[in-house]
């Protein structure tokens, strides 16, 4: 009796394993198809472009519009084959699309755009090294035409977007070839704390412009009203008086140290002449 229990239960045991063994190979058929959908897929689009067919890098031109291929993905960004020689080689070329030109949005993972074998159309060439060999893509709509600073003027208000925050201000962005510098005591009046509980990158602003320098080409903008800037304006006007005047203060305690005896009457005598030049001619 023993043994025939022992045998049952081995029995049991095989019926068991064959059943799970068949469930884990219907699991791996279901995966097997679903991938081999997905790299058929990826066949089936992908271009039919030989070594043989590959266009010169000659032919690429900056702002060319050109289709790839996600070949690999880097921290930084992800390497696109393309249907152009870059080297000279007679082999595909692969470009750089930088995690900075896959959107306007902020790209933290390049995996959470892209994924390799993807195709993507309408990639713009921003960059070309023709010595080199290398291209940078970009996926990011072109700016429109920057305007000179020469024709910004004190005290327009411009909307702009904020680029990029620091703990003095932020940048902010209003189509010209310089950014203006929004400084953290023009946001606001109150006291800041942390500067991002204001503005932060990405952000649609509507600022005024404030100062402008042409030979330095930098801007300066102010989120306060005009009667707020006219006060800040003259405070650091006061700032700047007493810097020189200590600066000047300075400057005599050193003369008097290095002055003599003699030095001393000579001034004396050119204040008396000066005092009574000074008196005749307005008698």
């Amino acid at each position: 009796e023993p043994t025939l229990m022992t045998e049952t239960k081995n029995e049991s045991e095989k019926e068991k394993n064959k059943s799970t063994s068949r469930i884990h190979k219907k699991k791996r058929r279901k995966v097997g198809k679903s991938v081999s959908h997905k790299l058929k897929g990826t066949k089936k689009n992908a271009p039919k472009t030989t070594p043989k067919d590959l266009q010169s890098l000659k032919s690429l031109k900056l702002g060319s519009s050109i289709d790839g291929w996600v070949a690999s993905i880097t921290p930084f960004g992800a390497f696109i084959k393309t249907s152009f020689d870059f080297k000279g080689n007679n082999q595909f070329g692969y470009a750089l699309l930088h995690k900075s030109q896959i959107s306007d949005k902020n790209v933290k993972h390049v995996s959470d755009f892209l994924q390799i074998g993807q195709h993507i159309q309408n990639m713009r060439v921003i960059t070309i090294d023709y010595e080199k060999g290398e291209v940078g893509l970009s996926l990011r709509r072109s700016r429109a035409k920057r305007r000179d600073i020469s024709d910004i003027k004190v005290g327009d208000e411009i909307e702009g977007k904020v680029t990029s925050v620091a703990s003095y201000g932020a940048f902010v962005d209003i189509g010209v070839k310089v950014n203006a510098l929004l400084h953290i005591s023009r946001i606001t009046q109150d006291k800041i704390k942390n500067i991002r509980d204001w503005v932060n990158e990405g952000d649609i602003i509507k600022i005024h412009i404030i100062a402008k320098d042409e030979r330095k080409k930098t801007l300066a903008a102010s989120l306060l009203d005009s009667d707020a800037d006219d006060y800040l304006n003259w405070r650091l006007l006061q700032k700047k008086k007493l810097k020189e005047r200590s600066l000047v203060g300075d400057k005599r305690i050193r003369n008097v140290a290095s002055k003599s005896n003699v030095d001393f009457l000579e001034d004396s005598v050119k204040e008396l002449e000066d005092v009574f030049g000074t008196w005749s001619a307005s008698k």
